[in-house]
């Protein structure tokens, strides 16, 4: 038996009593690398994924490099909640997307996690982001830029996630102490409801600039209304569904935002559309010979399907009480966009 197969033999079986490293700059394992389950026993690699700050301004004062999360699903990230190298640990998850599939992070995703509050934005539209730099200089974070998603969206999670949910509320409480959350925010989100499982993967919308994506082919769509008072649902059923064949004649997904109509028809109404900004996959109709009852979606213009035999664009009329399902939410929208602070 050569060395090194002893050596793997003693570490699956727990033998092995000191811990196998290897550069810190390489990924979690190698077998974590080609894609396999590796024991956690197995050759583990240590990975340097330490936070001690979320605030850039900071990096430099409190020694921050980057960290590595390339190649893992949902690579555990150690959160220092003190500035004492012998303070309390917090470990957290921060997974590359919120698929069932769970991809794994980019090769290149080596960087700095950061809090982001987009200017001109409720203050609990907040979120974490991730950018990728070359070196571990604080000073190239300023010109590198944000990782983004495959569906072209920037990687984030969302300030509600982090503060209501167990993997990452270690950073929250990093937030906590980085100064970012005022006392009565933190008071806010710790008194708004979890969201169960069914709604855990929801897009969070905060106002009707907030963009979102749309599966054409499904028949349930589910967004999320977050304010610091209220967490409210949009449930879309079947609205890309041709009821008279009982499918829907389009496949893609789309990105997509809700607007306040400007149809001379709905002046002086708080009507709500839904246009179509960019696709993500190709839009595909999949009924040969259509008529075009629903139509064909284009980037940059509005969802429109027909009514008594006239195309014209989907909208929802908050005084009137139509699309009951997603009612309530819409309204907390248009109020936080029309009517801030109110």
């Amino acid at each position: 038996m050569s060395l090194r197969s002893w050596f793997h033999r003693q570490a699956c079986q727990g033998s092995l009593s000191r811990q196998i490293t290897y550069d810190r700059d390489r990924i979690e394992t190698r077998r974590e690398k080609r894609g396999f389950r590796t024991s956690s026993s197995c050759f583990r690699v240590a990975v340097r994924r330490d936070v001690w700050t979320l605030d850039p301004k900071q990096y430099a004062a409190k020694n921050q490099q980057r960290i590595f999360l390339q190649h893992t699903k949902k690579p555990s990230v150690h959160v220092h909640l003190s500035d004492q190298p012998t303070a309390s640990l917090g470990v957290a998850r921060v997974p590359f997307d919120l698929e069932a599939t769970r991809s794994p992070w980019p090769a290149d995703a080596m960087g700095f996690l950061y809090y982001h509050n987009p200017p001109n934005r409720p203050r609990i539209a907040g979120e974490l982001r991730f950018r990728a730099t070359s070196s571990d200089d604080p000073s190239t974070f300023a010109t590198a830029k944000d990782f983004y998603l495959p569906s072209g969206q920037v990687w984030t999670r969302p300030l509600f996630s982090v503060a209501t949910q167990p993997a990452t509320y270690p950073l929250y409480q990093r937030l906590l102490q980085d100064g970012f959350i005022p006392p009565d925010l933190d008071k806010s989100l710790q008194g708004l409801p979890r969201l169960s499982i069914m709604y855990s993967r929801c897009q969070l919308l905060y106002d009707l600039q907030d963009t979102f994506l749309l599966d054409l082919s499904r028949q349930w769509h589910s967004l999320m209304v977050i304010t610091e008072k209220k967490v409210v649902p949009i449930v879309w059923l079947r609205q890309f569904l041709d009821n008279r064949i009982h499918i829907a004649p389009y496949k893609g997904t789309v990105l997509a935002r809700f607007e306040r109509s400007n149809d001379l028809r709905h002046e002086g109404t708080q009507t709500i559309v839904l246009r179509f900004l960019k696709f993500v996959t190709p839009v595909e109709c999949i009924v040969h010979g259509y008529d075009d009852y629903f139509e064909q979606p284009q980037e940059g213009e509005l969802f429109s399907k027909r009514h008594r035999s006239s195309l014209r664009p989907w909208s929802v009329d908050l005084q009137q009480g139509n699309g009951k399902t997603m009612l309530e939410g819409l309204h907390l929208l248009w109020d936080a966009t029309f009517k801030p602070g109110g």
